[in-house]
This record gives structure tokens, sequence and C-alpha cells, in this order.
């Protein structure tokens, strides 16, 4: 007795009205042989039980993925508008020499005279403590003056 799974029958429905429902019986299993183009059947038991375990267990699967994709939009969507409210003041540090970067603060200075360590930072997009270390340096050197 041979039933597709094509029909309008659930997966289980099928398997119950192929095997009977937690019984097992003889079928002729279809096989191709590997390379040889030809087709051989083997007479195999199957236990539908197992069968209905497998779909059982499928549909829980199914269920737990569905789940895990939900969750995962939602974190998706929950990171989109993070990065947008952040992104709009987020700056690009840029990783630079030293001595370059020093360079350019007093560059800074000669052109708009008094500035502050977190504008400096923010207009050459350069790490806050190493604008307050150059300055520092550059102040004991006698290129800049910073105001207490």
């Amino acid at each position: 007795m041979m039933d597709t799974f094509a029909t309008q029958r659930s997966p289980l429905e099928a398997l119950d009205r192929m095997f009977g429902s937690g019984g097992s019986t003889h079928t002729d299993f279809p096989f191709e042989e590997a390379g040889s183009g030809t087709t051989k059947t083997a007479n195999i038991i199957v236990d539908s039980r197992y069968f209905f375990d497998l779909i059982k267990e499928n549909k829980t699967l199914l269920n737990e993925i569905r789940n895990l994709t939900h969750a995962v939009s939602e974190l998706i969507s929950a990171l989109k508008e993070k990065d947008e409210l952040v992104g709009r003041g987020t700056v690009m540090l840029r990783d630079i020499p030293k001595d370059q970067a020093k360079k350019e603060i007093a560059e800074l200075f000669d052109k708009s005279g008094t500035l502050y360590f977190s504008d400096i930072a923010e207009m050459l997009r350069l790490d806050l403590e190493l604008v307050v270390q150059l300055c520092e340096e550059l102040e004991k050197e006698g290129k800049i003056k910073v105001k207490e």
C-alpha cells in the first residue's frame, strides 16, 4: 500500500494510513545504486512511531525557529533605532601618530585661538585623553597656553 505526501492529508494522517497508528510494516524502499543509473528496491521494516516522533520534533523545532527569528528581528530593529540615535553624535576617531596629532593641535590653536579640549577632539576626530595629554605637552613646550 503506497501513499504520498502530495495529498491533502497531513504527514501524520498519511503515515497513519500507510502504517497504522503505532505499528510497523514491511515496505519496499526504492533507491538508486550510486553511479549505476538503475533503481533497486530494498525491503525494510518501518516503525511508524519513529516517523510520528520525528514529525512532532520537527514541529517543535519549527516553532522554536519562528520564535528565534521573531526575537532576532526585534533585536535588529532595536539596534537600528539605537544606532540612529547614537549615530547623530558619534564621531569616528582617527588613529594617527602622536607627532602628527600634536602638530595638528598646534596648527588649530594658531588658526582658532581659544579652544576647549572637547572641541579639539571633535574637530580633529582624536581621543579626548590624547588631546589633553598633547595640549599639556604643547603648554610645557610654550607653544600654547592652557587656561585653568
